[in-house]
């Protein structure tokens, strides 16, 4: 039985997705392209929230994508390294044009990818165990 910390992954990765497409909607002119969203993940194949990513991008391209425009995720394994993680954002941005990045990997990754996020007015995404629960995902009391 899948631990509750995927399932937060899931429904996170699923809203991150779905506040992109509202976001960039309206802000991004009219392309037959796919909108793209960056997933850095801890490992090359993105685990769960890469998965998460593909069943959220299949689910509202087959309701008819954002403004007539499909999703598409491109996940990049980091080994939750800040250094691999901020290249790839940069990559992600320059070459990819991404709308969005979700980050699945500890605060040092996230802080990386948030300066060229921010440089780049892009959404981030971090994909993180809510607090109040540990790595068993049983509650803790704070």
């Amino acid at each position: 039985m899948p631990r509750l910390e995927t399932y937060v992954r899931i429904v996170l990765a699923g809203t991150a997705i779905a506040a992109v497409g509202f976001l960039v909607g309206r802000s991004i002119e009219r392309r037959q392209t796919p909108l793209a969203i960056g997933v850095l993940a801890s490992s090359a194949d993105g685990g769960s929230v890469a998965a998460a990513v593909r069943v959220a991008a299949r689910e509202i391209d087959a309701e008819g994508g954002v403004r007539k425009r499909g999703i598409t995720g491109i996940t990049v394994g980091t080994d939750n390294d800040p250094a691999k993680a901020a290249a790839a954002a940069e990559r992600l941005v320059r070459d990819r044009e991404v709308v969005g990045l979700i980050v699945d990997g500890p605060p040092e990754v996230r802080d990386a990818v948030a300066a060229i996020a921010d440089r780049a007015r892009v959404a981030l995404f971090s994909v993180q165990p809510p607090l109040g629960i540990d790595e068993r995902a049983e509650t803790i009391e704070l």
